[in-house]
């Protein structure tokens, strides 16, 4: 299984350089999942790395898309392409939302428990609130 896992873990790290951000956090979670052990800091990083380039992606998207309805109510405040961009926007805070959850989720479940070192557990920690800050960041 280790050998496996191991094949998971660089694939991960492979898309995500290649910047295919949802596979990647897909890829490092089943990597977790099947990890018995405590993450070691090359894990770990690639773990939080995937997860914050995915939510940085939605962030701007959403950023992105508040912008433009910001200046679209501005010219025509009764357009109907409005109410579908602000639809869009609401669906991009829920993905967001999902993926912070996510993530508290897998450092609830499978990392924080078998956590032994302090460096580590600050880690998720500090992972923990800086996810919880986005959920409250979009609304």
């Amino acid at each position: 299984m280790s050998d496996q896992n191991d094949k998971i873990l660089l694939k991960a790290k492979i898309l995500e350089k290649s910047e295919d951000h949802l596979k990647s956090c897909e890829l490092i979670e089943a990597f977790i999942v099947n990890k018995k052990n405590e993450l070691n800091i090359d894990e770990r990083n690639t773990f939080s790395i995937c997860f914050e380039n995915l939510i940085k992606e939605k962030i701007e998207q959403w950023r992105k898309l508040g912008h433009i309805i910001d200046k679209e109510q501005i010219k025509e405040p009764e357009n109907e392409l409005i109410f579908n961009d602000i639809n869009l926007k609401n669906k991009i805070e829920l993905e967001i939302k999902e993926i912070c959850k996510r993530v508290i989720r897998i450092i609830d479940e499978y990392l924080f428990k078998n956590c032994k070192l302090i460096e580590s557990k600050i880690a998720y920690l500090k992972m923990k609130g800086d996810f919880y800050r986005i959920m409250t960041y979009v609304k």
